[in-house]
């Protein structure tokens, strides 16, 4: 009867996934999908929005005010 349980459990732990999907996907996938010119603006906008809301000033009301909608 232990030899049964070590046996399932053994069956179990290599089936089981070992990381779960809680849908929050990787932190850098999406940079990685992209070509390499929308990278680097989506990095700039990270690093500094509110230069990237200074240039594109009519984008960033539309933003805030889908955010503010929700």
């Amino acid at each position: 009867m232990i030899v049964r349980a070590v046996f399932w459990i053994a069956v179990v732990g290599v089936l089981m996934p070992h990381e779960p999907d809680l849908g929050l996907g990787r932190p850098g996938a999406v940079t990685s999908l992209l070509p390499a010119p929308a990278a680097a603006w989506i990095d700039n906008a990270v690093g500094a929005p509110r230069a990237a809301c200074d240039a594109h000033a009519e984008g960033c009301t539309t933003a805030l005010t889908m955010v503010d909608t929700l």
